[in-house]
């Protein structure tokens, strides 16, 4: 599902599959940020806005995964994938 509302606000996807869920949030390398900088605000705007909080109670894993993205070249440079 793309932009998965939660009640502090939406995230990019939530993916569910084979008894797990995936909730990624992407974002675009711009200004002077580092690739890791803007991986750690992914994953803390995933954990801040709770996005996952919705699929806790049902006894599946839950991932949270960042991904960063080229802005030029559409493509994407680096992901972090943490586990609940």
């Amino acid at each position: 599902r793309a932009e998965q509302f939660s009640s502090h606000g939406r995230s990019d996807m939530v993916v569910r599959h084979e008894g797990q869920v995936f909730v990624l949030e992407f974002k675009m390398l711009t200004g002077n940020k580092t690739i890791g900088e803007i991986l750690d605000g992914a994953i803390n705007q995933v954990r801040e806005k709770k996005y996952a909080e919705q699929y806790r109670g049902r006894g599946e894993p839950v991932h949270l995964i960042g991904m960063v993205f080229d802005e030029e070249k559409r493509e994407l440079l680096e992901m972090r994938v943490e586990a609940l």
